[in-house]
């Protein structure tokens, strides 16, 4: 597994889905089983052009080295299939709330629910079960303050590695409680994780496309688990909606965006999707400068806390 990291380390053009890059297979989760599959409006994984881990020196390549395995060591728990057919399909109350309880042992901060549309689901890919429990893990404050520096990239490895954590203990312990589960890690996925936690309710998207909740704005990483349970507490109404409204007036990101990469005005691509980003300008800066992560950094979200903000933007009529 350290030879296909360090054959990664090298690569410029990582060019597939991250699933692909690192675990040398495709959807091997859902092989041989009947599947939920991509819709017609389904958008294509994420490509990647270029890498960032091979424009840093080879020290710091090595000093990344054991966060990239723990991820591949998390995606390749995340890619075994269930062994038994799940018993249940609705869940109590007292047991969702021990799911919830052990994910925030785990680290999780914002936890949501919501059902999956074929379309969320990335082009050629598949899942299991119908229904997600979405939930993020905080990105280190001081460290997102240094961005673009290696020191934000290390920390963004060793965050993804912690959802990949926190997925696959969470699948392990709703499949014992007798549920259908299945672990989406947040570093290669089969979905659009974004879209679903704006529709289960744990942010909004902001201008930079990337979901701010009230808890850690848009310093967190996304991460699933696609489960059976039909009852769960979906949401009706997003609560966070207004942040799009704050955002078309603030355009921070936009100004800051060293690869000026942000579009003033979102474009419509596939069916309902959104394009925040010009993808082709951001991966270029991204991949020569440790990840970037600027968008988060100058995000009001990440400096003003959020009910302050919601509280001075919406004010009490």
């Amino acid at each position: 597994m350290y030879l296909k990291v360090l054959r990664m380390l090298k690569k410029k053009n990582a060019g597939k889905h991250s699933v692909t890059i690192l675990m040398g297979q495709f959807n091997e989760t859902i092989a041989g089983k009947e599947t939920i599959k991509s819709g017609i409006n389904s958008r294509p994984a994420g490509e990647f052009t270029d890498n960032p881990m091979i424009h840093l020196r080879l020290i710091k390549k090595l000093g990344l080295l054991p966060l990239m395995f723990s991820n591949m060591r998390e995606l390749k728990k995340s890619s075994v299939g269930p062994h038994t057919v799940p018993a249940k399909t609705n869940i109590s109350t007292e047991e969702l709330g021990k799911i919830e309880q052990k994910a925030r042992e785990l680290g999780a901060v914002s936890i949501g629910y919501t059902k999956v549309e074929r379309d969320d689901i990335f082009e050629g890919f598949g899942i299991l079960y119908p229904y997600a429990i979405v939930f993020s893990i905080e990105m280190n404050e001081e460290q997102i303050q240094k961005a673009p520096s290696y020191d934000t990239l290390k920390m963004i490895q060793k965050t993804y590695a912690q959802t990949g954590v926190v997925a696959n203990e969470l699948t392990n312990y709703m499949r014992k409680l007798g549920f259908g589960a299945q672990a989406g890690p947040g570093l290669g996925g089969y979905a659009v994780y974004p879209v679903l936690a704006e529709r289960a309710g744990i942010g909004a998207f902001g201008h930079h496309g990337l979901i701010i909740t009230p808890e850690t704005g848009s310093r967190h990483r996304l991460a699933v688990v696609y489960t059976n349970i039909e009852n769960l507490p979906l949401v009706k109404e997003n609560k966070h909606k207004w942040i799009e409204s704050f955002c078309e007036k603030c355009g921070k990101c936009i100004k800051k965006c060293p690869a000026k990469a942000i579009y003033e005005t979102p474009v419509k691509t596939k069916g309902e999707n959104i394009a925040y980003i010009d993808n082709k300008r951001c991966i270029q800066y991204f991949a020569k400068n440790y990840g970037c992560t600027v968008c988060v950094k100058e995000c009001p979200f990440n400096k003003t806390n959020y009910n302050v903000i919601k509280k001075g933007f919406l004010p009490e009529r």
